[in-house]
């Protein structure tokens, strides 16, 4: 995204533009050496699984045999299996964490409202970062936005905790647009029914049943 204006940001190595995304204050130090943690880790997981069959996949092994060795492979000689389980999950885990913190939670700080001088996206950036979702309607994406998290309501803290994540499943929908629209009226009319799926209206359930509640097929939940 920051690429588009900056072209000190622009290489075709991943973790070089990582060092540039932190050096020009776009990424946190932090976070960039979190991400720079799990990059490593996680590609030469992949490169070892690929070399051991010599094919293009980015399935983890299910078997516990192949697990041992893709561990050792990997150095993880204490308790291969559950190590390699353990750092496999932390890592995955905090790529999802930033990739919300980082690209997600901003547009919900576009539309908004904001302690007076934070710091947020600009209406051109968060309409280019909803393109690059897949939003055809940038604009009308953001008004939904801006109806279901601006206020200080609790439905309304409860919608910007959960919309991050919500915005992925719907970018991975075939229509994004249909997506967020229809959790918008399903939440408009869910808010004024007390004691509704909290996922659409005022009370959060677990993270384990959002998919349940929230579908990320650009279709109506199924509350």
């Amino acid at each position: 995204m920051h690429g588009r204006a900056d072209a000190s940001l622009r290489s075709g190595t991943t973790l070089d533009a990582l060092k540039a995304l932190a050096a020009g204050g776009y990424v946190g130090r932090a976070d960039a050496a979190q991400l720079d943690d799990a990059y490593r880790f996680l590609r030469s997981m992949e490169h070892r699984i690929q070399l051991y069959r010599l094919r293009r996949t980015h399935l983890v092994p299910e078997d516990e045999t192949d697990l041992r060795r893709l561990a050792r492979s990997l150095e993880l000689r204490t308790d291969p299996v559950a190590t390699l389980t353990r750092e496999w999950k932390r890592h995955t885990s905090v790529v999802r964490r930033l990739h919300e913190k980082l690209f997600y939670r901003p547009l919900l700080d576009a539309v908004a409202a904001l302690a007076t001088g934070e710091a947020r996206l600009s209406a051109e950036a968060a309409r280019a970062r909803m393109v690059a979702l897949g939003y055809a309607d940038p604009a009308a994406a953001l008004r939904h936005l801006e109806a279901l998290a601006s206020g200080v309501t609790r439905k309304a803290a409860i919608q910007r905790t959960l919309l991050p994540v919500l915005l992925g499943w719907f970018a991975d929908s075939a229509d994004p647009d249909a997506g967020l629209l229809t959790f918008r009226k399903v939440s408009d009319a869910l808010g004024k029914t007390p004691g509704t799926c909290g996922c659409c209206a005022t009370r959060a359930p677990p993270p384990r049943t959002w998919p349940a509640c929230c579908p990320p097929a650009g279709s109506p939940p199924t509350c």
